[in-house]
């Protein structure tokens, strides 16, 4: 999995996070942006909290594409 700064990710479900470790269970399913690539994880700004910095392990979490067009209806 190649991740780099300004990718969007979206935490697997908590069934797939591995216990013990700097993923939080809390996390799952929230969408966020990468800011920072580190040896054992990814610093995260969630889109629910903006401004706050969050560690997530490698192999909880899934790049995901956004399309460009707005969801307003």
């Amino acid at each position: 999995m190649m991740v780099k700064s300004g990718d969007r990710i979206q935490v697997k479900p908590s069934k797939y996070i591995t216990p013990g470790f700097r993923t939080k269970l809390w996390m799952e399913n929230e969408k966020g942006t990468v800011l920072k690539i580190n040896n054992k994880t990814i610093t995260v700004e969630f889109d629910n909290y903006p401004g706050e910095k969050h560690y997530i392990d490698y192999g909880d979490f899934d790049i995901i594409k956004e399309c460009d067009q707005d969801d307003t209806e």
